[in-house]
Protein backbone atom coordinates (compact mmCIF):
# COMPACT_ATOMS: atom_id res chain seq x y z
CA UNK A 1 0.00 0.00 0.00
CA UNK A 2 0.93 3.18 -0.94
CA UNK A 3 0.21 6.60 -0.24
CA UNK A 4 -0.47 9.36 -2.74
CA UNK A 5 -0.83 13.18 -2.26
CA UNK A 6 -3.89 14.08 -3.62
CA UNK A 7 -6.63 12.60 -5.83
CA UNK A 8 -4.94 14.21 -9.28
CA UNK A 9 -4.01 10.72 -10.48
CA UNK A 10 -7.25 8.72 -9.21
CA UNK A 11 -9.22 9.80 -12.33
CA UNK A 12 -6.65 8.58 -15.20
CA UNK A 13 -7.06 5.25 -13.29
CA UNK A 14 -10.87 4.66 -14.68
CA UNK A 15 -12.56 2.15 -12.71
CA UNK A 16 -15.44 2.45 -10.92
CA UNK A 17 -16.34 5.63 -8.89
CA UNK A 18 -18.03 5.23 -5.42
CA UNK A 19 -19.54 8.79 -4.23
CA UNK A 20 -22.45 9.94 -1.76
CA UNK A 21 -25.56 9.84 -3.28
CA UNK A 22 -26.99 14.06 -4.43
CA UNK A 23 -30.75 12.26 -3.09
CA UNK A 24 -31.08 12.81 0.78
CA UNK A 25 -29.59 16.93 0.19
CA UNK A 26 -31.60 17.10 -2.71
CA UNK A 27 -34.79 15.50 -1.18
CA UNK A 28 -34.35 18.03 2.16
CA UNK A 29 -33.76 21.08 0.05
CA UNK A 30 -36.94 20.32 -1.76
CA UNK A 31 -38.54 19.95 1.50
CA UNK A 32 -37.03 23.47 2.70
CA UNK A 33 -38.58 24.95 -0.05
CA UNK A 34 -42.18 23.47 -0.40
CA UNK A 35 -42.13 24.50 3.38
CA UNK A 36 -40.82 27.93 3.06
CA UNK A 37 -43.72 28.68 0.91
CA UNK A 38 -46.30 26.88 2.06
CA UNK A 39 -46.02 28.67 5.42
CA UNK A 40 -45.18 32.25 4.34
CA UNK A 41 -48.39 32.43 2.24
CA UNK A 42 -50.21 31.02 5.42
CA UNK A 43 -48.95 33.43 7.61
CA UNK A 44 -48.67 36.30 4.90
CA UNK A 45 -52.74 35.45 4.30
CA UNK A 46 -53.61 35.89 8.25
CA UNK A 47 -51.77 38.96 8.44
CA UNK A 48 -49.12 38.00 10.56
CA UNK A 49 -46.05 39.43 9.17
CA UNK A 50 -43.73 39.63 11.80
CA UNK A 51 -43.91 35.82 11.78
CA UNK A 52 -43.55 35.56 8.44
CA UNK A 53 -40.49 37.34 8.43
CA UNK A 54 -39.14 35.22 11.13
CA UNK A 55 -40.27 32.03 9.69
CA UNK A 56 -38.90 33.47 6.40
CA UNK A 57 -35.31 33.57 7.55
CA UNK A 58 -35.69 29.98 9.72
CA UNK A 59 -36.42 28.49 6.14
CA UNK A 60 -34.27 30.71 4.25
CA UNK A 61 -31.27 28.97 6.57
CA UNK A 62 -32.63 26.00 6.17
CA UNK A 63 -32.84 26.20 2.14
CA UNK A 64 -28.93 27.45 1.78
CA UNK A 65 -27.71 24.46 4.40
CA UNK A 66 -29.27 21.98 2.11
CA UNK A 67 -27.90 23.61 -0.82
CA UNK A 68 -24.36 23.42 0.69
CA UNK A 69 -24.66 19.86 1.26
CA UNK A 70 -25.78 19.58 -2.22
CA UNK A 71 -23.43 21.05 -4.13
CA UNK A 72 -20.75 19.46 -2.24
CA UNK A 73 -21.96 15.78 -2.84
CA UNK A 74 -21.82 17.23 -6.68
CA UNK A 75 -18.50 18.18 -6.49
CA UNK A 76 -15.37 16.43 -7.91
CA UNK A 77 -14.38 15.71 -4.21
CA UNK A 78 -17.00 13.52 -3.44
CA UNK A 79 -16.14 9.97 -3.82
CA UNK A 80 -15.07 7.13 -1.06
CA UNK A 81 -13.61 4.11 -3.27
CA UNK A 82 -12.07 4.11 -7.01
CA UNK A 83 -12.16 -0.01 -7.85
CA UNK A 84 -9.44 0.07 -11.49
CA UNK A 85 -7.68 -2.22 -13.16
CA UNK A 86 -4.44 -1.46 -11.17
CA UNK A 87 -6.27 -1.95 -7.21
CA UNK A 88 -8.27 -0.11 -4.91
CA UNK A 89 -8.01 3.68 -4.16
CA UNK A 90 -9.19 4.91 -0.59
CA UNK A 91 -10.14 8.80 -0.32
CA UNK A 92 -8.50 9.74 3.74
CA UNK A 93 -10.10 13.11 3.55
CA UNK A 94 -13.71 13.95 4.20
CA UNK A 95 -15.74 15.25 1.20
CA UNK A 96 -17.27 17.82 4.18
CA UNK A 97 -13.47 18.85 4.46
CA UNK A 98 -12.36 19.76 0.56
CA UNK A 99 -11.31 23.19 1.56
CA UNK A 100 -9.42 22.59 4.77
CA UNK A 101 -5.04 22.28 3.94
CA UNK A 102 -3.63 19.91 2.03
CA UNK A 103 -1.27 17.37 3.73
CA UNK A 104 1.11 14.95 2.35
CA UNK A 105 -0.98 11.48 1.87
CA UNK A 106 -4.64 11.72 1.12
CA UNK A 107 -5.30 9.06 -0.77
CA UNK A 108 -4.81 4.98 -0.48
CA UNK A 109 -3.61 3.17 -3.22
CA UNK A 110 -4.13 -0.62 -2.17
CA UNK A 111 -3.01 -3.50 -4.51
CA UNK A 112 -5.34 -6.27 -5.07
CA UNK A 113 -2.40 -8.56 -3.97
CA UNK A 114 -2.38 -7.35 -0.70
CA UNK A 115 -5.96 -8.01 0.05
CA UNK A 116 -6.78 -11.00 2.11
CA UNK A 117 -10.55 -9.77 1.43
CA UNK A 118 -13.34 -7.66 1.92
CA UNK A 119 -16.79 -7.44 3.87
CA UNK A 120 -19.13 -5.02 4.30
CA UNK A 121 -20.20 -4.43 8.44
CA UNK A 122 -23.23 -3.22 9.78
CA UNK A 123 -22.84 -1.92 12.97
CA UNK A 124 -25.74 -1.21 15.59
CA UNK A 125 -24.80 1.25 18.20
CA UNK A 126 -26.92 1.86 21.51
CA UNK A 127 -26.07 5.03 23.66
CA UNK A 128 -27.30 6.10 27.00
CA UNK A 129 -28.43 9.68 26.27
CA UNK A 130 -28.19 12.06 29.33
CA UNK A 131 -32.20 11.88 29.90
CA UNK A 132 -31.66 8.34 30.41
CA UNK A 133 -32.72 7.19 26.85
CA UNK A 134 -31.31 4.61 24.62
CA UNK A 135 -30.58 5.63 21.20
CA UNK A 136 -29.66 3.51 18.60
CA UNK A 137 -27.89 4.28 15.63
CA UNK A 138 -27.09 1.89 12.34
CA UNK A 139 -23.98 2.61 10.06
CA UNK A 140 -23.07 0.16 7.41
CA UNK A 141 -19.39 0.33 6.10
CA UNK A 142 -16.90 -1.67 4.15
CA UNK A 143 -14.04 -3.72 6.07
CA UNK A 144 -11.06 -3.87 3.82
CA UNK A 145 -8.84 -6.36 5.23
CA UNK A 146 -5.27 -6.68 4.23
CA UNK A 147 -2.59 -9.59 4.49
CA UNK A 148 -0.37 -8.26 6.15
CA UNK A 149 -0.36 -5.11 9.04
CA UNK A 150 0.09 -2.25 7.32
CA UNK A 151 -2.14 0.60 8.21
CA UNK A 152 0.21 2.92 9.85
CA UNK A 153 0.77 5.21 7.27
CA UNK A 154 -2.91 5.59 6.87
CA UNK A 155 -3.57 6.20 10.32
CA UNK A 156 -0.49 9.16 10.45
CA UNK A 157 -2.21 11.03 7.38
CA UNK A 158 -5.67 10.49 9.09
CA UNK A 159 -4.13 12.02 11.98
CA UNK A 160 -2.66 14.73 9.58
CA UNK A 161 -6.03 15.55 7.66
CA UNK A 162 -7.58 16.15 11.24
CA UNK A 163 -4.85 18.41 12.54
CA UNK A 164 -5.41 20.23 9.09
CA UNK A 165 -9.16 21.16 9.75
CA UNK A 166 -10.05 24.37 11.52
CA UNK A 167 -11.21 23.84 14.95
CA UNK A 168 -13.96 25.47 14.20
CA UNK A 169 -15.09 23.43 11.44
CA UNK A 170 -17.74 21.09 12.64
CA UNK A 171 -18.28 18.99 9.90
CA UNK A 172 -15.18 16.73 10.55
CA UNK A 173 -17.28 15.29 12.69
CA UNK A 174 -17.66 12.85 9.30
CA UNK A 175 -14.99 10.64 9.43
CA UNK A 176 -14.47 8.71 6.13
CA UNK A 177 -12.07 6.02 7.09
CA UNK A 178 -11.52 4.37 10.14
CA UNK A 179 -9.04 1.48 11.44
CA UNK A 180 -10.26 -1.14 13.87
CA UNK A 181 -6.92 -2.67 13.95
CA UNK A 182 -3.36 -2.96 11.97
CA UNK A 183 -4.78 -4.81 9.19
CA UNK A 184 -8.18 -3.36 8.46
CA UNK A 185 -9.69 -0.20 6.72
CA UNK A 186 -12.99 0.63 7.25
CA UNK A 187 -14.45 3.09 4.96
CA UNK A 188 -18.10 4.15 4.24
CA UNK A 189 -20.05 1.70 2.64
CA UNK A 190 -21.87 2.60 -0.62
CA UNK A 191 -24.56 0.79 -2.69
CA UNK A 192 -22.72 -1.58 -5.04
CA UNK A 193 -19.46 -1.92 -4.06
CA UNK A 194 -19.33 -5.36 -2.73
CA UNK A 195 -21.01 -6.50 -5.98
CA UNK A 196 -18.13 -4.57 -8.09
CA UNK A 197 -15.22 -6.06 -5.99
CA UNK A 198 -16.33 -9.67 -6.32
CA UNK A 199 -14.12 -9.80 -9.83
CA UNK A 200 -10.75 -8.40 -8.01
CA UNK A 201 -10.85 -9.92 -4.42
CA UNK A 202 -12.41 -12.60 -2.15
CA UNK A 203 -15.73 -11.02 -0.65
CA UNK A 204 -16.37 -12.30 2.76
CA UNK A 205 -20.16 -12.75 4.26
CA UNK A 206 -21.30 -9.24 5.55
CA UNK A 207 -20.65 -9.13 9.55
CA UNK A 208 -23.14 -7.82 11.96
CA UNK A 209 -21.66 -5.53 15.06
CA UNK A 210 -23.63 -4.96 17.72
CA UNK A 211 -22.25 -2.08 20.32
CA UNK A 212 -23.90 -0.51 23.07
CA UNK A 213 -22.37 1.16 26.31
CA UNK A 214 -19.78 -1.28 27.32
CA UNK A 215 -17.78 -0.30 23.97
CA UNK A 216 -17.67 3.08 24.44
CA UNK A 217 -14.82 3.40 25.98
CA UNK A 218 -13.10 0.90 23.16
CA UNK A 219 -14.49 3.18 20.46
CA UNK A 220 -13.34 6.37 22.00
CA UNK A 221 -9.79 5.21 22.16
CA UNK A 222 -9.81 4.08 18.81
CA UNK A 223 -11.06 8.12 17.51
CA UNK A 224 -8.31 8.87 19.32
CA UNK A 225 -6.07 6.99 17.68
CA UNK A 226 -7.02 7.56 14.45
CA UNK A 227 -6.85 11.48 15.25
CA UNK A 228 -10.50 12.20 15.39
CA UNK A 229 -10.46 14.33 18.19
CA UNK A 230 -14.18 16.00 17.54
CA UNK A 231 -15.90 12.08 17.32
CA UNK A 232 -14.12 11.30 20.36
CA UNK A 233 -15.25 14.61 22.33
CA UNK A 234 -19.05 13.42 21.06
CA UNK A 235 -18.53 10.45 22.23
CA UNK A 236 -17.61 11.28 25.59
CA UNK A 237 -20.18 13.51 25.99
CA UNK A 238 -23.01 11.11 24.86
CA UNK A 239 -21.37 8.34 26.95
CA UNK A 240 -20.20 10.46 30.52
CA UNK A 241 -22.59 13.29 30.11
CA UNK A 242 -19.84 16.10 30.30
CA UNK A 243 -20.22 19.33 29.29
CA UNK A 244 -17.54 20.64 26.16
CA UNK A 245 -14.69 21.82 28.31
CA UNK A 246 -14.56 18.73 30.40
CA UNK A 247 -14.92 16.32 27.15
CA UNK A 248 -11.94 18.09 26.01
CA UNK A 249 -9.61 17.69 28.74
CA UNK A 250 -11.26 13.97 28.80
CA UNK A 251 -9.70 13.25 25.50
CA UNK A 252 -6.86 15.37 25.73
CA UNK A 253 -5.42 13.52 28.42
CA UNK A 254 -6.08 9.60 26.30
CA UNK A 255 -3.93 11.31 23.42
CA UNK A 256 -1.32 12.13 25.85
CA UNK A 257 -1.31 8.75 26.75
CA UNK A 258 -1.48 7.26 23.75
CA UNK A 259 1.77 9.43 23.04
CA UNK A 260 0.08 11.19 19.72
CA UNK A 261 -0.34 14.40 21.15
Amino acid sequence: MKLLPNDDGVASAGGVRFRHSPLGPAVLLLICLCGAVGVEWWLISDGAYVGAAVMGLAWTAGVLVALGWLLVTLAKTNWVLVVAKGGLYVNLRSYLNRKAARCVGEVAHIAFSEIKHVHKTSIRSEMTREDGQTATQHHHRLDIVLRQEDTEAVRQAVASLAAAVPKLQLRYQHSPVLLPNARTLRIEWVRGMTKCLEQFVKVESPLLVQKSDNDAESAIISRVECGNIIDAVRLVRQRYGMNLTEAKEFVQQLSQKDGRE
